[in-house]
């Protein structure tokens, strides 16, 4: 997939004022259930880009409202079965990930 940037690796949020420390952007020509381009966070080389070509590795999937990221990379790594293979409370150090109790989550959004 193309990315586009519009926030570069090292530049900083507009009204929060944190640094990206990787590139942010958007899918050219996409259609999120905000009415934004779907937007995506590229996992690439440390160096501010303004534009990539990668491939999806995963979906943050924000509970409260409907503006959902993207994880992109270059290409395959060997790093990804061991990602899948950790247990989430070591890839959240704080050990809460804002995760909904089950009764307050949303319905499941069906994206054709």
């Amino acid at each position: 997939m193309n990315l586009t940037f519009d926030r570069p690796y090292g530049s900083h949020h507009p009204t929060c004022g944190f640094r990206y420390l990787a590139n942010y952007g958007y899918v050219p020509g996409t259609l999120a259930p905000d009415s934004k381009e779907l937007d995506a966070y590229y996992l690439g080389p440390a160096e501010p880009l303004t534009s990539a070509h990668g491939i999806c590795i995963a979906i943050v999937h924000r509970w409260h409202d409907d503006d959902d990221k993207l994880i992109v990379i270059l290409r395959r790594t060997k790093a990804l079965p061991a990602l899948r293979r950790t247990p989430a409370r070591h890839r959240w150090p704080s050990g809460e990930r804002g995760d909904p109790t089950p009764a307050s989550r949303p319905p499941n959004r069906r994206r054709d």
